[in-house]
Order: structure tokens, then C-alpha cells, then sequence
């Protein structure tokens, strides 16, 4: 017997649903083109199967009794097949048994069910979710009615409208809307501008906003609702939760005044790193970083950059006499003659002991030597200075094309000591491009 003889006159099954012919010992006898590709066999391995072959390992154990027949198959009954490479799919079943001349035989209409199951799983598993989320969720489920006539009020309200508002179930449904007098007077006016903007099916709202409760507790509510299908001579609905967002709130002002603090510290760190403690001026490496610049600008633009090269004549003497704490003195007071002398876009460093250096974008030969004159006059006219027989010895250089940092610098020191040398106080001979 095959289908096209069982089906002639027969209806079993449902549009694309796989067909399978069992017969004596549960041999498959006929299947198909929806069963070939749904088991993914050719039609010659197919009807070299039996039902055993593609029964699921818990083909009976999931049919619950009373579905089942005498001879142990059920007539409509989900449950799990093999495919040729292995692979288990969920099944449903529709079983009959079907009497010919030679005995009887069962037809098998079987469905592919994995997106029913995943679909089921899935639900199971977002109920689940709603179930936790509803017991440790901090606020009020609500549904408010609106009235055409412009009145409204609250048809449910959750159980914990109490203890996050204040206000019992009763007040809740005794007035309009109680929330909104609640609302923070700074707040109002924004919440109700931003209800009145939400007309329309499936629009939602959504703000957060201050409260202040009966009791006099201050709190931060974020309230969301949705208006509901509107049905013809019946209220508009609108269904919502309030949620207490107070801690959320202040850990956010804390975050907020932690990122103001921080960048304030993150501030000082970089000044730290780019002044020298003692003197105020740039430090070492952010006195580089700065004629890297200065460089880098001269290459493009074709201007000058120059150096100018300080020592201090005399600190030693100073500083073994007199103490460190007196040298220091002698330091801060140079800095302040360099700080006082440079222009705004020029940047005065201290090196190290007693060496400093200014780097003076755009500027050429004869204006670095201008400076550097300036400077140790200056410091000769400074009373702590001459008190204590300091004077300021300098040397000047301009960038020429294809130095780096270090070759600059090294010629404004080269001319700082030789007028050290010849004496000191004053400028040596400048070198220029």
C-alpha cells in the first residue's frame, strides 16, 4: 500500500505537513517529499528506516496515557524525532492506523514544532522574568482613566502607592490626579507641559521629577505610561508604573561631583607635571614639549624660534654660605625676573639647579638677544640678587632648519658659558641661522 492509495478520498494532515507509512516490524513503507526534507534523507534511505530510527529517545515517555492506543502509539502527541545528521527536532504527531486487505498499517502526519517550542520557552521564560522584576521592582503599577469631559482618575493603583507616595490606595482614587501635588513647584510646569504632549494611541510618557510626600520626604519619581486602544464611548486608558529613582539620583550627583573632583585633581596632576614646584616656571619636559612646538611651527610656517640660556653666577657661594633655603630664595626671585620679561606666548623653564631656559616662538636672533639683555640687567638691578653678589650669565640661539631640540639647545648653552667665561653677567655671543 502507498500514500497516494491511502490518501485518494482521505484527508489527514495539514498543508506541508511530512506523510510516513508504517507498516509490519514499524517499517516505513512510504514518505513524502515534505517528510524526505524534513528527516533529510533520499527517498531510498527513507524507506530503508523504521520508526525506530527517527523516534526521539523520549518518543513515549511524553505522551501522556490516555492519548494512547492499544497498541501503545498515541493519535495526536508532540514529541522528538532524529534527523539523518543527528539533530533532534520537536515533533507533532497525528496518528492513524489504516486496514487494507494484507493488514493494517499507520499513517504518520508529522509538523516541525521548533518555533511553537521556542516560542512557548520563550514566553515561560519573559513570564518568569515579569514575575521577578514585579516582586523587587521599587514602585507603583497604575491605570488612569481619562474622561472625554476632561476628568479622570485612577482605576488601579499597586500596593505599594503607600510607601512611595504616601498616599493610600483610597486618596489615590479620591482625587484627579493627587501625583501632581505632589510634584515639586521647580518641576511642575515642565511634567504637566510634557503630559500635554502625549495624545495618541500607543504614545508614551515619560519624565522624572521630584516629589515632595505629605510627610515632608523628599524623593525623585520616574513615571512612564502608555494610552491603550481607544474603544468607542469608553474612557481612554493609560497604564504606567512609578518608579523610586531617589537613589539612582543622588548617585548620580555624587558621580556628577566625584567627575568634577576628579577632573580638578586630574587638572592639578597635569599642572604638577608641567610646573617646577619651586619656581612656578615649566618643568624639564614640558619646557621640551613646548619648543617641539615651537619647532614644528617654524618648520610649516617659516617663522623663527629662538632659545635663550640662563645661569646664575655666584649660587654656589650662596648655597654653601648661606644655606639652601637662602639659594631657593635667589631661584624663586630669577624666575620671577624671567616670568616678568617674557611675552605671553614665550615659555620660561627651569631645567634643573640653577639652569634655565626660554623658548621664544617666532621670534629670530636679534629679538632672543633682546630678551636675554633684559633679563640680566634685570636680574643685576635686583636687590636680593646684587645683596647676596648673584648676576645672571645667558646665551642665545635661533633654530636653524634640521635641528632637533637638543642641537638649539645646546648652542644657547655653548654661548651661555662662554659669557660665564668672559666673566658672566651677561649675554654671549649670539648664534644665528
Amino acid at each position: 500500500m502507498t500514500l497516494d492509495e491511502i490518501l485518494s478520498g482521505r484527508t489527514l494532515g495539514r498543508l506541508g505537513d511530512a506523510l510516513i507509512l508504517i507498516g509490519e516490524g514499524s517499517r516505513i513503507i512510504d514518505a513524502n517529499d515534505a517528510a524526505l526534507a524534513l528527516y533529510a534523507y533520499s527517498r531510498e534511505e527513507m524507506l530503508a528506516l523504521t520508526l525506530g530510527d527517527i523516534r526521539g529517545p523520549r518518543f513515549l515517555e511524553r505522551v501522556p496515557a490516555e492519548f494512547r492506543g492499544a497498541d501503545g502509539l498515541a493519535r495526536v502527541f508532540h514529541t522528538e524525532h532524529f534527523r539523518s545528521d543527528g539533530t533532534v527536532i520537536p515533533v507533532e504527531v497525528r496518528a492513524v492506523e489504516v486496514a487494507d486487505g494484507e493488514g493494517t498499517v499507520v499513517l504518520c502526519a508529522t509538523r516541525d514544532i521548533s518555533s511553537q517550542v521556542d516560542a512557548e520557552a520563550s514566553l515561560l521564560l519573559s513570564h518568569a522574568r515579569l514575575d521577578n522584576i514585579a516582586a523587587t521592582v521599587p514602585g507603583v503599577l497604575y491605570e488612569y482613566e481619562v474622561d472625554p469631559t476632561g476628568g479622570g482618575r485612577y482605576v488601579y493603583v499597586g500596593p505599594g502607592c503607600q510607601g512611595l507616595l504616601g498616599l493610600a490606595e483610597s486618596e489615590m482614587r479620591a482625587e484627579v490626579d493627587p501625583v501632581w501635588g505632589l510634584v515639586h513647584a521647580d518641576d511642575i510646569e515642565r511634567v504637566l507641559a510634557e503630559d500635554d504632549a502625549c495624545e495618541g494611541e500607543g504614545v508614551v510618557f515619560s519624565s522624572e521629577f521630584r516629589i515632595i510626600t505629605p510627610a515632608g520626604v523628599h524623593k525623585w519619581l520616574h513615571m512612564t505610561s502608555r494610552q491603550l486602544p481607544s474603544q468607542t464611548g469608553k474612557p481612554d486608558v493609560w497604564c504606567g508604573i512609578m518608579l523610586d529613582i531617589t537613589e539612582r539620583k543622588n548617585a548620580e550627583q555624587e558621580l556628577r561631583r566625584r567627575d568634577v573632583e576628579l577632573a580638578r585633581l586630574n587638572d592639578e596632576l597635569v599642572r604638577q607635571a608641567a610646573t617646577d614646584s619651586l619656581t612656578g616656571l615649566a618643568t624639564r619636559r614640558h619646557f621640551y614639549d613646548c619648543l617641539d612646538r615651537g619647532i614644528l611651527e617654524a618648520e610649516r610656517d617659516g617663522c623663527g624660534v629662538s632659545v635663550a640660556s640662563f645661569d646664575l653666577d655666584g649660587l654656589k657661594r650662596v648655597n654653601d654660605t648661606g644655606g639652601h633655603a637662602r639659594g631657593d630664595h635667589v631661584l624663586v626671585s630669577f624666575a620671577a625676573i624671567l616670568d616678568d620679561q617674557c611675552r605671553r606666548e614665550d615659555v620660561a623653564g627651569r631645567l634643573g639647579g640653577d639652569e634655565f631656559s626660554v623658548a621664544m616662538p617666532r621670534i629670530g636672533a636679534d629679538g632672543g638677544r633682546d630678551l636675554a639683555t633684559r633679563v640680566v640687567a634685570a636680574a643685576r638691578a635686583n636687590p636680593l640678587l646684587t645683596g647676596l653678589g648673584v648676576t645672571a650669565s645667558a646665551g642665545v640661539a635661533e633654530w636653524r632648519p634640521g635641528e632637533r631640540t637638543d642641537d638649539v639647545l645646546q648652542r644657547a648653552d655653548a654661548e651661555m658659558y662662554a659669557a660665564k667665561r668672559s666673566g658672566g653677567d651677561s649675554v654671549g655671543g649670539t648664534q644665528a641661522s
